[in-house]
């Protein structure tokens, strides 16, 4: 049994992934990609409450390792809160950063303008 870094509770890391992974059925995010350990409780309350320090991907874009809640904060402050988009929208075949999720929502716009 592990410890989760974030509540101190002992819990299975089979039961917490196939918890996490029930509550994120998309598919966008993997169990995998915390740093720390997590029970699945915690592991959903970290991505639903934008926590920082626990969530990593790797931009398919530019290649860069990132912290999901920062770039998505950063992709939101570029918009501001509440237009409708999401960092999440721009990852049709892999994750990307907030700088490279920002570009390809330009050149989507670029190609509509045409």
């Amino acid at each position: 049994m592990a410890i989760c870094d974030r509540c101190g509770c002992e819990f299975d890391e089979d039961e917490a992934r196939e918890e996490f992974d029930e509550e994120f059925e998309s598919g966008d995010f993997d169990y995998d990609n915390f740093e720390k350990d997590v029970c699945g409780e915690c592991a959903i309350e970290i991505i639903n409450n934008d926590e920082e320090g626990y969530y990593f991907e790797t931009c398919g874009e530019c290649g860069c390792r990132f912290d999901f809640c920062e770039e998505e904060l950063k992709f939101d402050n570029a918009h501001g809160y509440g237009n409708g988009s999401d960092i999440r929208d721009f990852w049709d075949d892999y994750p990307r950063c907030a700088e490279c999720a920002l570009e390809e929502e330009e050149n989507q716009e670029d190609e509509d303008d045409e």
